[in-house]
């Protein structure tokens, strides 16, 4: 009949622990297509955070004139408590990409491809004073199964720069997964646009690769790896100003404090040596990250 909407799901996900997404086939009239639709729980620290995520996206897709390869929010809409995004379906993830090379990673060539255009990405967003703060393979899209554009998603963890911490850590729901989590947040220390540079880094490191390029156990194991591989620590000064969980979860104090004692890293040196040509890679990446440059 006429102004009647056929739908019909076709479900993307395997099991109800990730029942966050579907996608949905409607048709009127001439017309149809395909969308993504993520529906976040309807619970309120969800729900807050899920119209965040909206504004955020709304911010970034109107100043976004010329294409800096991020998701477009097409709607949201309510279904009685849940949030509902509806976004354009596009093709696998990085990390899916990588999957289907068996983790032996891909070229160099196609690796630059994807960092020029999530470089792009990331100065835009910063330029709109945005931190995405998850960004990793796997919210990083392919348009097309066969080319190499890309559009950086899932804005559900990111926040305002003004918003970020300058003396605590943030008020975000989630910052960063552990492969890709910088040492500022690790340590509760003040973290800004630098972090998703930190991510990338990462990120481009595992593409070519096929390995994380950090890939600790535990946060405890990161700083190790960090430590061994780029031969910094916090100053004395950065660490006597660390929430005091983060301080002695890391750190013990050799010696006395009133007397002069210093604080060293518990864990100091990871079980597994990095390769020299990684430490140096590291190192360039240390000095990017230090500055916060995004090209």
């Amino acid at each position: 009949p006429s102004g009647t909407v056929a739908v019909k799901i076709v479900p993307t996900i395997t099991s109800p622990e990730e029942a966050d997404g579907f996608k949905l086939s409607h048709h009127h009239g001439d017309g149809g297509g395909t969308v993504a639709v993520k529906i976040v729980q309807g619970k309120a620290s969800f729900y807050r955070q899920a119209q965040t995520e909206i504004s955020i996206l709304r911010q970034l897709n109107a100043a976004d004139v010329h294409g800096h390869h991020v998701i477009r929010l097409q709607d949201a809409f309510m279904h009685g408590p849940h949030v509902c995004m509806v976004f354009p379906v596009l093709a696998d993830s990085l990390y899916d990409l990588l999957l289907k090379t068996a983790f032996r990673g891909v070229s160099l060539h196609l690796v630059r491809k994807f960092g020029a255009q999530l470089l792009r990405s990331l100065q835009f967003i910063g330029s709109q004073g945005i931190v995405h703060t998850d960004l990793k393979p796997e919210n990083v899209l392919l348009v097309h199964a066969r080319r190499s554009g890309v559009r950086v998603i899932d804005f559900g963890s990111s926040c305002r720069e003004s918003q970020s911490s300058t003396s605590s850590p943030a008020p975000c729901v989630y910052i960063q997964s552990r492969f890709y989590r910088s040492p500022e947040i690790m340590l509760g220390l003040p973290w800004g646009r630098p972090i998703d540079m930190w991510s990338l880094g990462c990120m481009l490191f595992e593409l070519h690769e096929g390995r994380p390029l950090f890939n600790g156990n535990d946060e405890a194991e990161q700083l190790a790896l960090l430590n061994s591989s780029l031969g910094c620590t916090p100053s004395q000064e950065q660490i006597a100003s660390m929430p005091a969980d983060k301080r002695e979860r890391f750190f013990k104090l050799d010696g006395n404090a009133a007397s002069g004692g210093s604080y060293k890293l518990r864990c100091p040196h990871p079980q597994r040596a990095r390769p020299s040509l990684e430490g140096r890679l590291l190192k360039c990446m240390h000095s990017r990250h230090a500055t916060g440059e995004a090209s």
